[in-house]
Order: C-alpha cells, then sequence, then structure tokens
C-alpha cells in the first residue's frame, strides 16, 4: 500500500470530507431523500440485468457488493448469509483496513456461514491474485472458499470451509427491492427461490426455499488514490442494522437503519411477496434495541461494539401498525459484515392482525461508541 506524501487529490479529498461532516444533520438527510428514486421505481419489475456486474475494470464506480441471505434454514443452521465486497467505497462502517492483502482499490472480502459452528468465514483477498472475476459477473470466485456463477435470473452458490460446504442454486424473480438509487450508489434485492444442499460433519441436508440475491455498486474514492483514507475523510456513516424476515413462505420483511454522527438517516422497512411487488414504508419502522450482550465484543481491529440480545421492530403506514416483532438473538454472530457482524434471531408478533412466530437474520455494525 502506498505511502506516498499528501498529494493535491488528498487535499481535496479532505476538503470535500469535511465540507460533507460539516454539513447540519437536517441538510444531510434531505440531500440523501433528494438524490434518491428509490420511491419512484419501487414496485416495477427488474429490467437492469446489465447493472449486476463487479465492476473490476472500472476506475469509479469500481466498488460492488454481492450477498445472498437465508433467514430460515433448518437446524443446526438456523440462517445462511454471504456478504461479500469487491473494492473498498471509503465508508467509516464499511471499510477493514486491517484486513487489507491489496491497495483498497484490489481488494476484496467475503463474510459468509450459519449458525452451526465451524461454518462461519471472513477472508480478504487480492483481486488480481486471489481471485476469478470475470467482467461480466458470469464468475466470481474469492480464492478456494465462495464460488459465483451464472448471471440473472439464474445463480449458482457454492462455499467451502473445512467439513462445511453449501451448494445452492438460485431462480431470482423480478420483483426488485430498491434500497437506494442514486447517481452514486445504487442498491438492489431480488427475492429468489433457492434448492442444494450443506454437507456439514459429515452429514448431508437437502435445502429449498425463498432467499434474497443483493447487489449494489458504488462510486468510490479509490479510483482516484489508492490507499487508505484516513478515518475522519470517510463518508460518515456509523451504524448500520440490515435484517430480513420470513414471514412465511412467499413473504419476506427487509428491514434496515443507517446512522451517522448521531443522527438517523434512514429507518424503513420493504416489503415482498411472490408474484407481487415490492411495497416500501420509508421512515415509517422503527427499531429499538431493548437489551444487549453482558459484554462488549472485541473486533480483530480492537474496537469495542456493544451487540443486541432483545430488540423490536414496529412497521407502520400511516395511522396502521402493519407489523409489531419482537426479537431474540439465538446464535453466535460471525465477525466480516463490513465492520461489524451477522447473525440470526427467533421472533414471535402480529402482521397485519395475525400472530406471526419464526425466524430473521442481522447485519450489525456501530463503529459510533
Amino acid at each position: 500500500i502506498s505511502t506516498q506524501p499528501r498529494s493535491a487529490l488528498v487535499t481535496t479529498i479532505s476538503g470535500l470530507s469535511t465540507a460533507w461532516r460539516q454539513l447540519p444533520n437536517r441538510v444531510l438527510k434531505q440531500v440523501f431523500k433528494a438524490l434518491d428514486r428509490t420511491e419512484i421505481e419501487q414496485g416495477r419489475p427488474f429490467h437492469e440485468p446489465a447493472l449486476i456486474r463487479p465492476n473490476t475494470d472500472r476506475r469509479f464506480f469500481n466498488v460492488s457488493h454481492y450477498g445472498v441471505m437465508i433467514p430460515d434454514l433448518p437446524e443446526p443452521f438456523r440462517f445462511f448469509s454471504l456478504m461479500a465486497i469487491i473494492g473498498s467505497p471509503g465508508n467509516r462502517f464499511i471499510d477493514n483496513d486491517h484486513m487489507l492483502v491489496d491497495s483498497p482499490s484490489r481488494n476484496a472480502t467475503q463474510v459468509s456461514g450459519t449458525a452451526a459452528p465451524g461454518t462461519g468465514q471472513f477472508g480478504s483477498y487480492s483481486i488480481d491474485r486471489d481471485c476469478e472475476i470475470r467482467a461480466d459477473g458470469s464468475l466470481i470466485r474469492f480464492g478456494q472458499d465462495v464460488t459465483l456463477t451464472g448471471q440473472y435470473p439464474d445463480v449458482r452458490l457454492q462455499v467451502t470451509r473445512g467439513g462445511f460446504t453449501l451448494d445452492i442454486a438460485l431462480a431470482c424473480h423480478d420483483n426488485v427491492t430498491w434500497f437506494a438509487r442514486t447517481p452514486i450508489y445504487k442498491h438492489l434485492g431480488l427475492m429468489a427461490d433457492y434448492r442444494g444442499h450443506i454437507e456439514y460433519q459429515g452429514q448431508r441436508t437437502e435445502i429449498a426455499g425463498l432467499c434474497t440475491y443483493e447487489y449494489f455498486t458504488m462510486l468510490g474514492p479509490y479510483g482516484m488514490i489508492d490507499r487508505p483514507l484516513p478515518p475522519a475523510l470517510r463518508v460518515p456513516t456509523d451504524f448500520f442494522s440490515y435484517q430480513i424476515v420470513a414471514l412465511d413462505a412467499d413473504t419476506q420483511l427487509m428491514l434496515a437503519k443507517v446512522g451517522g454522527r448521531g443522527v438517523t438517516i434512514l429507518e424503513s422497512a420493504w416489503l415482498r411477496g411472490r408474484g407481487k411487488p415490492s411495497q416500501i414504508f420509508a421512515q415509517q419502522a422503527r427499531f429499538e434495541v431493548t437489551a444487549f450482550e453482558d459484554e462488549p465484543r472485541i473486533a480483530p481491529n480492537g474496537h469495542a461494539m456493544r451487540l443486541p440480545k432483545t430488540f423490536t421492530w414496529t412497521v407502520s403506514d400511516g395511522a396502521e401498525t402493519v407489523a409489531l416483532l419482537r426479537c431474540t438473538v439465538d446464535t453466535a454472530f460471525i465477525y466480516g459484515l463490513c465492520r461489524g457482524y451477522v447473525g440470526g434471531y427467533c421472533y414471535e408478533g402480529e402482521f397485519r392482525g395475525r400472530a406471526v412466530s419464526g425466524r430473521g437474520y442481522i447485519e450489525y455494525v456501530d463503529c459510533g461508541n
């Protein structure tokens, strides 16, 4: 990684970042709202498969993310997560500088695993030395650990770690959920049916059901300067939680909260069903942690983070309460979800007037303390 003296370009980036950090909180929220077109695009069938590409051959939009999440696997697995980032976005809650094995623009990371002991892994890779990535995204391989093949709507995922392998085929639907759609950041999730198997401790388990296939691309600073920026110069988002709830065999509820400098930037929910368009409840969701783990977790970079033990979600549509979920984390957390953790939980509550219970998936990062 380069250690050259500060250049005029770094000074420019520093000035822009300082201006960003000095924006009043209300202005910061309005900037996001003005740029974001998710509410306009929500509900339309997905029609941009060419958008889903790794972008390793681009200078500016050189950051991409691929994810596959299953919230409700059978015992002992409970959930599955793959969260891979190709490139580095220059964002406070995402960048893991201590894991860099190449320059920021040529580094990739992935976290994957289930609740079963020994299945979780967090890896960092040089895009040029350790990965095989085709420009069209039809092959993305992270070392010998994770391989994605195929293109929308048909994707195959293979994960290997010691005595654990997962091999599933995904058939993606066209009812896309847009989490963000701005000129510099596009983030989407697609409902998908999956079928395949897990081999663990010498036993094979056939699995099938509903999951989500996710992707984002964004403009990153490391196309201009390819060495780590000081933390103070990065996008100052420092809190992030994204969750997926399996309401039934055909319905998914996605939940997210994003914050920075003590202000909530986004707190929303998205509901989608098989054969139905995605519906957004923008800023009509409330996430409340009701109890934390007794002791903070110490991440590999030395950062202490309090992780939730129990929490609630309330989703409203005007005066109507769409969902009220009481959740309890019942799996070990796996480190490597950006600078935070991924895990699973059980829940009970109400959805549109009927009692519900089941499983959910949680990503949680808090770098603000």
